[in-house]
């Protein structure tokens, strides 16, 4: 496979029918242009998002703020927060870590 995004027909052979059980709490589940999962508490539902941030050198922090938050907003809710995952190329200096953390702060 190339570097990147996975084809779907490759997903949808091989990715996802491993997803696990569907459960009737998620609303949106996992699918082709979904960008958001909704979960129903009851109450309330949390509209989810994660997506990876790539080819962004220098703002790659502050852009993947704005990229969940988009999704989330684009599916009519508000965004609250946001989980970071972040995953540094080998050699990756505590300077550049300080770098991005500060740019998701600021976003």
């Amino acid at each position: 496979m190339k570097t990147g995004k996975i084809p779907p027909e490759i997903l949808k052979k091989t990715v996802y029918p491993f997803l696990g059980t569907k459960r009737n709490e998620v609303l949106v589940h996992s699918g082709f242009g979904e960008d958001c999962c909704v979960i129903d508490f009851g109450d309330y539902v949390a509209v989810a998002s994660s997506d990876p941030i790539t080819g962004a050198d220098t703002e790659g922090g502050y852009l993947s703020v704005f990229v969940s938050c988009n999704d989330v907003a684009a599916c009519g809710a508000k965004p609250i927060g946001v989980l970071i995952t972040l995953l540094l190329p080998v050699g990756s200096t505590e300077d550049r870590l300080h770098h991005i953390m500060e740019s998701i702060d600021r976003a």
